[in-house]
């Protein structure tokens, strides 16, 4: 009887460590699946959280910002010998480039807008948008790949840029986005920094985001203002180097369609210091009634800048919606044909849609305002405002 007691005992003793070990293995599994969790999840959260850093960062979670230095270095210091065969590849077309377009006397800022104007003339944006995988893979975020392809996405614009203005001893930094999906360019002339976005104005070289401060630039973007160097100039932006005079508000219309018929991007219009609400919001009027009319060819924006003098200058961007370069490579006879095609299928596509040609007037602009843009103007002012044009210029 003793015996079975003791067995008993033993019994229950027996199933409580293999109780105590199940838990413990289990607490342990539970724990690691916990640790692969937190893991997975602060991966996550890392792909998200910016970085306080120039170099090394990828962007869209497939291209990554690499440093150029040691070419612009060797460059300047005549060690041209030291640079691996990428690299020396890299360089030799970067000094063709410069060779053609720089020349003696040139300023930091028209050595700066000539390889700008010839980045957005030769270089095309790669298929898709900034988070879109791209035909062309890592090549189009690299130099070398950049100027073998001429092709980029903006990584690609980016560090391009940054390596023509180094190879000149012109500071610049390449800057990205907190949320690290889009970069560009900050750069350093007369002492004050100014942002370039050349990916942004491929294909359309309006100018609009050539040179801009953090507050126009902050329109798009947001970036690590703590880490980037602040921009705050206005001296080297496009519209405040290169504008007229505006002394009747009511000509601009005129203004913008001529330029759209002489196929220019940019207009620019010095309004002086004397710039009240009102007027503001009739420059909003006349710009978005514009569009309403061009809205299926071209996209029209509008920015009011500061300049350093305290006059107002604004600038008028035209941006083509008529791509065509994916015919490039075609016969005259294909693009004929595809053109044909395309007509032919969509000739009916306004009625279809509901849209008749009356209806042009009542489409929303996606124009971009300037200054105060809730202050809406009634037609009647500009009616007026033609009607004293037509008096003034039957008079003269």
């Amino acid at each position: 009887m003793e015996k079975k007691k003791w067995i008993a005992v033993w019994g229950i003793l027996a199933v409580l460590v293999v109780g105590m070990g199940a838990s413990i293995t289990l607490s342990a599994v539970m724990f690691n699946k916990v640790s692969g969790l937190k893991t997975s999840v602060d991966s996550t959260l890392a792909k998200d959280e910016d970085v306080a850093q120039e170099d090394d960062v990828v962007i869209a979670d497939e291209y990554t910002i690499k440093s150029t230095k040691n070419i612009s270095d060797a460059y300047k210091e005549g060690k041209e010998d030291s640079l691996n065969k990428e690299d020396k590849d890299t360089l030799d077309m970067a000094k063709k480039v410069l060779d053609e377009i720089i020349t003696d006397g040139m300023s930091d800022y028209e050595k700066e807008l000539a390889v700008y104007n010839w980045m957005v003339k030769n270089i095309k944006n790669d298929s898709g948008m900034m988070s879109v995988i791209p035909t062309s893979g890592q090549n189009a975020a690299t130099p070398n790949g950049v100027l073998k392809s001429k092709t980029a996405v903006c990584v690609g614009y980016a560090t391009t840029f940054r390596l023509f203005m180094q190879m000149m001893d012109i500071e610049c930094k390449v800057v990205h986005t907190t949320d690290r999906i889009h970069s560009w360019d900050e750069v350093k002339l007369d002492g004050e920094w100014y942002h370039t976005d050349i990916y942004s104005d491929a294909g359309s070289p309006n100018y609009s985001h050539f040179n801009m401060n953090d507050k126009e630039c902050s329109d798009n973007y947001e970036w690590n203002t703590d880490f980037f160097p602040a921009a705050t100039g206005t001296k080297y932006n496009y519209a405040v180097v290169n504008n007229e005079k505006l002394d009747d508000v009511y000509k601009l219309p005129k203004k913008i369609k001529k330029a759209i018929e002489d196929k220019k991007y940019f207009l620019a219009y010095n309004l002086g210091q004397d710039v009240d609400d009102e007027k503001v919001s009739i420059i909003n009027a006349i710009v978005q009634s514009i569009s309403n009319y061009v809205t299926d060819s071209y996209n029209l924006s509008a920015n009011l800048i500061d300049a350093d003098n305290d006059d107002k200058v604004m600038a008028v961007y035209i941006s083509s919606y008529n791509d065509t370069s994916a015919m490039d490579n075609l016969s005259d006879k294909v693009t004929e044909k595809i053109n044909k095609a395309v007509d032919k299928a969509f000739s009916d596509f306004a009625e279809m849609s509901g849209m008749e040609d009356e209806d042009l007037g009542d489409i929303t602009s996606n124009s971009r305002t300037i200054g105060s843009s809730d202050e809406a103007i009634e037609n009647e002012s500009l009616n007026e405002g033609a009607a004293d044009e037509s008096e003034s210029v039957a008079a003269e």
